[in-house]
């Protein structure tokens, strides 16, 4: 049994009595990287491959999409790159990702933005991956704080970096802890992607199974017809199809445009990220804040939510994302959610899933339109096709895709939990491995 004694950091907690707490930056040295230079500034500059940090992330750098800028001859040493090297990004969603230069890799020719750090040992006595690992261990332990003081944004400075207190091992154990890291981590990486496979395979599969049904009906025997729509195709010959408008009991409307002030308490404010997480109801722990009842009042005279009432995401990254309102819970909803309100012809259930089919999400691809972001105009949306079946009919393909995809959400779910215990034990050896808290060689 290890003998432990007090760090002396509170988040390192203890330590072997072997080991020693270092400042990084008497084992390591750091250069960030050149800033974008679009144009040469002299005759003797070449254009060269460099790594920006959406190309490094933990334990991974990838090479497959690398841009080129301008580096002088005195630049291309300065920001030269070796096997081994560490490179860290610097600052933004990413800050902290670390990864080295593998083995084997031809860096020639290559050199590193200003987004990332060149970190290099300065001696044979310390091992850049052994540092890699422990950078990793403070981003995916959230201990990013006590290195970026950080704010809204965490940036890992060249200060910073340096200022990391290392638990400190002998060489000979640096190497033994990276290679019992590097074994167990692509154990568990491969696990994890194995499982990613899977679910991206069983999503695809309920997008097809929604789009099937909600397009051709439970009856493939029936005879049919084509409905003038590509992304429709042939549909059942009882069927018609139009404007979403006409399923609808009013014009789709959204909640307010301009931003309110926001509470740690009162009113639910439902916005995109509400929708996108709630697998297709709205998850209220993720709400956008909390408002006042006087500015609820205020949404209430445009629109007040209902059950039943379909939601879509109608700008941003996740546009075309929907969720069925299954609450009474007094809410409103902010500007960049749309509203579907079905008429009496209209099942809510079937509009839900027609929504989320191949079949109408071609056609919000096809109409939508970027500024700094891709959005569908509400008015654009009520030109959109749906199917018109008999509402008897969409009321059994409603239930058949609800008893099919509350199965398929349920084996999904299981699966996306195995992938979060996989990355929290990956978390937790990776930071019991590094502070000697689990033995190891």
């Amino acid at each position: 049994m290890r003998k432990m004694k007090d760090s002396g950091i509170a988040w390192i907690g203890e330590i072997p009595e072997e080991c020693s707490i270092m400042r990084a930056g008497l084992a390591f040295s750091s250069v960030l990287g050149k800033m974008v230079c679009s144009s040469p500034s002299n005759p003797e500059d070449q254009k060269l491959s460099y790594i920006c940090a959406k190309d490094v992330h933990f334990n991974d750098v990838d090479f497959s999409d690398l841009k080129k800028m301008w580096f002088s001859p005195k630049e291309q040493t300065a920001y030269s790159l070796e096997e081994g090297d560490l490179l860290v990004v610097e600052g933004g969603a990413g800050a902290g990702g670390a990864a080295t230069i593998p083995d084997g890799t031809d860096v020639r020719n290559i050199c590193f933005q200003n987004s990332l750090h060149r970190i290099r040992a300065v001696s044979d006595a310390y091992d850049t991956r052994y540092f890699m690992y422990y950078i990793g261990m403070l981003v995916q332990k959230n201990y990013v704080d006590y290195v970026c003081n950080k704010a809204t944004i965490p940036h890992f400075t060249k200060e910073k970096i340096m200022s990391i207190p290392l638990v400190m091992w002998s060489i000979e154990q640096q190497r033994a802890i990276v290679a019992f890291l590097d074994k167990s981590c692509s154990a568990i990486d491969a696990t994890i992607r194995k499982t990613e496979y899977l679910i991206e395979k069983i999503d695809s599969y309920k997008q097809s199974l929604i789009t099937e049904t909600v397009t051709k009906g439970l009856h493939p025997e029936v005879a049919r017809k084509d409905s003038g729509v590509e992304w429709i195709g042939e549909i059942p010959e009882t069927w018609s199809v139009g404007k979403t408008l006409y399923a609808l009991s009013m014009p789709i409307t959204d909640g307010p445009h301009e931003t309110p002030e926001l509470f740690d308490d009162g009113i639910p404010f439902v916005s995109a990220e509400a929708v996108s997480c709630g697998n297709g109801r709205i998850d209220f722990n993720h709400v956008r804040g909390y408002i006042s009842e006087e500015y609820y009042r205020e949404c209430c005279k445009k629109y007040v939510p209902e059950i039943h009432d379909v939601y879509m995401i109608k700008s941003g990254a996740t546009t075309g994302r929907v969720a069925l309102v299954d609450t009474d819970k007094i809410f409103t909803i902010w500007s960049p959610l749309a509203v579907f309100r079905c008429n009496d012809t209209y099942d809510y259930q079937y509009l839900f899933y027609f929504l989320q089919s191949d079949a109408y999400q071609k056609q919000i691809e096809l109409a939508w339109n970027y500024g700094t972001q891709q959005n569908i105009g509400m008015r654009t949306l009520e030109k959109l096709k749906l199917c018109f079946p008999p509402l008897v009919e969409q009321r059994e393909i409603a239930a058949f895709l609800d008893a099919k995809c509350a199965a398929i959400n349920a084996d999904l779910a299981k699966r996306r939990a195995l992938i979060e215990r996989l990355s929290d034990y990956k978390r937790s050896l990776i930071y019991e491995v590094v502070t000697g808290k689990r033995e190891v060689g």
